[in-house]
């Protein structure tokens, strides 16, 4: 039986782990502080799921490394740094599949180094939220070898619903910047439209009716409105993890000379992030916007 160690079992990652248990897989999750009062804790004991607060274990034990961590300078510390997998001794680990949204030019230099090591790696970054990662019907989009991706395609398959194969390291987090560019600009526009159209006197039900089946609808306007009009913010996706995605976007950008509408957008994320909303659902842009929109009454 495989071992599958999991690093960054958040709201994302403790349902890969679950999932990856519920398939037959023996795992381990690393887990700095074990407090069996965190909610995380309990889902994971709940599963049935083994936890260690020590992370060279994990590197020692696993298989195949699961990664699900928030940002590329998290990623490259954990697989690289001085405590991280390339400098265990012992490790055991032969493939690193991390679901981070990372940057592509970061996950090729550590996807190289690896495999110097003769490690593997695949970018598996993945749409959905919690809800979809508990159900295992998270899509994922796969940067790297194609050969790669075959050999360990059974085990992604019991925790998603869809894969595309993007091509090279570092692929699937082009792809998914760009998705998560699209999905946080059609909800940032749809959030300044409902202050506008508020202001002006027009129906918010009229807003969504007519927009919502006409050429203006997206996800992201759906999702927004929705929001809205319940006025329900849980937090899906950190406004702070959107911003740093709008980061990325852009040094990406810079390639092809920039993108002035992404830039714009940007700079509304960091400053709802300076706002003190990084830790709030992606939504709250509405609530920051409605802050700064001259004349609003958000």
């Amino acid at each position: 039986m495989q071992t599958i160690g999991v690093i960054g079992a958040g709201a994302m990652g403790k349902g890969i782990a679950k999932n990856l248990k519920k398939a037959g897989y023996a795992v381990l999750v690393y887990k700095r502080k074990i407090d069996e009062a965190d909610q995380v804790v309990k889902y994971l004991r709940d599963a049935d799921v083994e936890l260690t607060g020590d992370i060279q274990r994990v590197f020692a034990s696993a298989d195949i490394l699961v990664t699900c961590l928030p940002d590329s300078p998290t990623v490259e510390k954990t697989l690289l740094g001085a405590s991280g997998l390339t400098a265990c001794a012992d490790r055991k680990v032969g493939c690193v599949l991390d679901f981070s949204t990372a940057h592509p030019d970061s996950t090729r230099v550590v996807a190289a180094k690896l495999e110097e090591l003769g490690i593997e790696m695949l970018d598996t970054p993945m749409t959905g939220g919690p809800l979809q990662a508990d159900e295992g019907t998270i899509k994922l989009v796969v940067g790297g070898k194609k050969e790669v991706l075959e050999k360990h395609r059974a085990l992604l398959e019991r925790i998603s619903a869809k894969i595309v194969y993007a091509g090279g390291h570092g692929s699937g987090n082009a792809v998914k910047l760009m998705n998560n560019f699209l999905a946080i600009l059609s909800q940032a526009a749809t959030a300044g439209v409902d202050i506008l159209m508020e202001k002006m006197g027009v129906s918010r039900e009229a807003v969504n009716e007519y927009i919502g089946s006409s050429g203006g609808n997206s996800w992201g306007f759906n999702m927004m409105m929705s929001r809205i009009m319940q006025d329900k913010f849980d937090v899906n996706f950190a406004l702070g993890l959107a911003y740093k995605d709008l980061r990325y976007n852009r040094d990406l950008f810079a390639s092809v000379g920039g993108f002035p509408i992404l830039d714009a957008l940007t700079e509304s994320f960091h400053a709802a992030d300076e706002a003190g909303y990084g830790d709030k659902d992606v939504g709250a842009i509405y609530f920051s916007l409605g802050d700064t929109m001259k004349g609003s009454s958000k």
